[in-house]
């Protein structure tokens, strides 16, 4: 049976209030990163008053750092996760995106977490952090083009870990042209792909 964010927030003992606050303090650093990208030149436009948008930035960011939106996409991944039903002790997740969606999803499931870091973070040392224990492990991410994320993610554990790991599934939250479940190939892997719905687009000033 799937568990929606309200049945967890009766879980672990939390009020709407407390799971909301949650996302607010996870998204904090992406508006702070958006808010300073808008006001350095030539980043892009500054923001007029009573301008009628509600975000500015990529689209790909929008739906995660606005909070009501971010709140229907844990809920509906949740919801898709418990329904594929496959033994999994870790999510592993990539970049800004995944980093404001996949850390709320694992706390909701109770399950451990790894980031998988890009080549030219700075911020770090380690290209992974988070789970080394990791076994079977499922990804998250927004959606998939060239496919670079999974296979990074795949092959980097593969030769960063001395133990054996295993992808078992990929969850995909912003996926706007295939909603339809299908297994890939991936590092020599054949991973069921499980695409949730997408929430309607936010509008922004570009």
């Amino acid at each position: 049976m799937s568990e929606s964010i309200s049945d967890l927030q009766v879980k672990f003992g939390l009020t709407r209030e407390q799971v909301e606050s949650f996302f607010v303090a996870t998204t904090k650093f992406a508006n702070e990163s958006l808010a300073a990208l808008v006001a350095q030149e030539p980043s892009g436009p500054r923001i007029k008053p009573d301008s009628g948008y509600k975000h500015v930035g990529d689209g790909y960011l929008r739906e995660v750092v606005d909070v009501r939106s971010l709140i229907t996409i844990c809920d509906r991944l949740i919801a898709r996760i418990n329904e594929v039903d496959i033994p999994f002790d870790t999510i592993v997740f990539r970049g800004m995106s995944g980093g404001l969606v996949a850390p709320t999803v694992a706390m909701m499931l109770g399950k451990e977490l790894l980031l998988v870091r890009k080549p030219k973070d700075s911020h770090s040392t380690h290209i992974l952090q988070g789970n080394y224990n990791v076994h079977r492990y499922i990804i998250i991410d927004d959606f998939v083009a060239t496919s670079n994320t999974v296979r990074t993610i795949i092959r980097t554990l593969d030769e960063r870990l001395p133990h054996e790991t295993v992808p078992v599934a990929l969850f995909l939250y912003n996926e706007r042209f295939n909603w339809e479940d299908s297994e890939q190939t991936y590092e020599g892997h054949r991973i069921p792909v499980r695409p949730i719905q997408p929430i309607e687009e936010i509008p922004s000033m570009f």
